[in-house]
């Protein structure tokens, strides 16, 4: 019975973790090529990020020092929206190079004092 109580407290804990996360939706704010990778970025997927770049000949260093996604630089933005693996795959490529270390649950901690809402937010670039 002890046994069935803690699994049932863990599923509880746990659907209480994704019941309260933010959902971000971004919308371009022009067809510039530098927009469409910062979106790539954020999508947290490294495949789609570098697909994005080999189609607009877009060099992983020159993404990683030179574009700016909402005036920020693309490993913040990215990291900004919880986007850990393209924010750690781009700043393998930045000059000074930053090893971005956080942990699931260190990286979800700002996500848990929020209630479930979508957010959208409008995405333009600049070089």
């Amino acid at each position: 019975m002890k046994l069935l109580k803690l699994v049932l407290a863990t599923i509880a804990f746990t659907f209480s973790f994704s019941a309260n996360s933010v959902q971000y939706t971004f919308v371009a704010g022009d067809n510039d090529p530098g927009t469409m990778i910062c979106i790539a970025a954020v999508e947290n997927s490294v495949l789609k990020y570098h697909r994005k770049l080999d189609k607009y000949h877009v060099s992983r260093r020159f993404a990683a020092n030179k574009l700016r996604c909402n005036e920020q630089n693309l490993v913040a933005f990215a990291k900004r929206y919880n986007a850990l693996k393209t924010a750690y795959a781009i700043s393998k490529y930045r000059k000074n190079y930053v090893v971005i270390r956080m942990t699931e649950v260190e990286a979800k901690l700002p996500l848990l004092h929020t209630a479930s809402k979508n957010i959208i937010i409008e995405v333009r670039a600049a070089r």
